[in-house]
C-alpha cells in the first residue's frame, strides 16, 4: 500500500537542477529530510495508541536521490499496521492447535477455542495524513523553489 503527495511546479525543478547539479541536489534532499520528519509528526499525531508501538515504529524513510528518481517517506515495518489503516473485515480468531484464546469480558475471564472477531473501523492516520498535508507541503515547495532561485541568482 502505498500512497503519495502530487506537486505542482516540477519543470521549474528541473530547470533549476539541470543549470546547478552541484547545488540543487542537496537543498532537494535537505527540504525533502524536513518535509518527511513533518509528515511523520502528523502521522504520528492521529495514530492510535493502546502500548505506543505502532506510533513508535512509524519513521520518516530517508532521502532517495537517483538519476530518474528522488524520493523519500513514512512507512512502519509492523504488519498489523494495514489492518489499523484500513480496518478489517468481520473474520473468525482461531487458537493455535492444544492452545486457548484468553480474554476479559466484563471483568470476566474468558476461554475459547474459536472467536467471531466483528471487525475493525480504519484509522486511515497515512491517508488522512496525504490529504490534510498536501496544501502546506505544496506551499513548501514553492518556497524551495523561491529559495533555490534566490540562491542560484546569486551565482549566476
Amino acid at each position: 500500500m502505498q500512497y503519495g503527495i502530487q506537486l505542482q511546479g516540477f519543470d521549474r525543478l528541473a530547470q533549476q537542477w539541470q543549470a546547478f547539479p552541484q547545488i540543487v541536489p542537496q537543498m532537494v534532499s535537505r527540504w525533502l529530510t524536513e518535509m518527511s520528519l513533518f509528515l511523520e509528526g502528523e502521522v504520528k499525531l492521529i495514530t492510535p495508541v493502546r502500548d505506543g508501538t505502532l506510533r513508535n515504529s512509524i519513521a520518516a524513510t530517508p532521502v532517495q536521490i537517483g538519476a530518474d528518481v528522488v524520493s523519500t517517506g513514512v512507512s512502519t515495518s509492523l504488519s498489523y499496521a494495514i489492518p489499523v489503516e484500513l480496518g478489517t473485515k468481520p473474520h473468525d480468531i482461531v487458537a493455535k492447535p492444544g492452545k486457548f484464546l484468553a480474554f476479559s469480558v466484563g471483568g470476566q475471564n474468558v476461554f475459547a477455542k474459536k472467536v467471531r472477531h466483528p471487525g475493525t473501523q480504519g484509522y486511515f492516520m497515512f491517508a488522512q495524513t496525504e490529504k490534510t498535508a498536501q496544501p502546506e507541503i505544496q506551499r513548501k515547495f514553492v518556497e524551495l523553489l523561491d529559495q533555490i532561485d534566490t540562491a542560484l541568482g546569486g551565482l549566476q
